[in-house]
């Protein structure tokens, strides 16, 4: 990917939250807070691609790199009890034990998982290979084939024409990466029968 591409992306992120967040009164709140971590994760993105950190030190690296621009987002453009929650960890401190923990995919809840995902993702997304080292093995077609992280969202593309409808596409939740999964499969069970799935 070059690096127009890459800060295309971060770019086309925040007109897309500006849009939504002007569309839609009720987004505003959380949009405001995801524009505040667009920006800390970009600079994190490009800071990554230089510093180019190694698998060993990914937690310690997001905790002295990435962590603190989002705390500072979180602080600055979160509701008040996301505030108070942020501030209230930082103090309990072992930050890098929570990144660990969600590197490692270990279960994580509120404010951890929050901060844990919010810093370390931009990380992984700017390094492809030291994403890589987290897959598990061999990763079933409903997990990201990079990291082995869940989706978070499927999309269908524009294919240009007006009557087809591009190949569904996964967005992974620790990476950012895409693959595609065939439209009548679960992503989040794997179920194919089409009578077992609600619509």
């Amino acid at each position: 990917m070059t690096v127009i591409a890459e800060s295309t992306t971060f770019a086309e992120r925040r007109e897309r939250a500006r849009e939504l967040g002007a569309r839609y009164d009720f987004a505003a709140e959380p949009l405001r807070l995801y524009l505040a971590l667009v920006d800390s994760q970009e600079r994190t993105f490009e800071r990554a691609r230089v510093d180019r950190p190694n698998a060993q030190d990914l937690a310690d690296y997001v905790v002295r790199v990435s962590l603190p621009g989002v705390m500072e987002a979180a602080v600055a453009a979160g509701t008040e009890m996301l505030r108070e929650a942020v501030i209230l960890r930082f103090h309990e401190g072992d930050l890098e034990g929570i990144v660990q923990a969600w590197l490692d995919d270990d279960e994580l809840t509120g404010t951890d998982l929050f901060l844990a995902r919010a810093s370390a993702s931009a990380v992984l997304e700017a390094l492809p290979e030291v994403a890589a080292t987290l897959r598990p093995g061999e990763p079933s077609d409903r997990q990201c084939p990079r990291c082995g992280g869940l989706p978070q969202l499927a999309f269908f593309a524009d294919s240009g024409e007006a009557l087809v409808t591009s190949p569904r596409r996964l967005v992974c939740s620790r990476c950012a990466n895409e693959w595609t999964l065939a439209r009548m499969t679960c992503a989040s069970c794997g179920e194919t029968s089409g009578a077992k799935m609600p619509v």
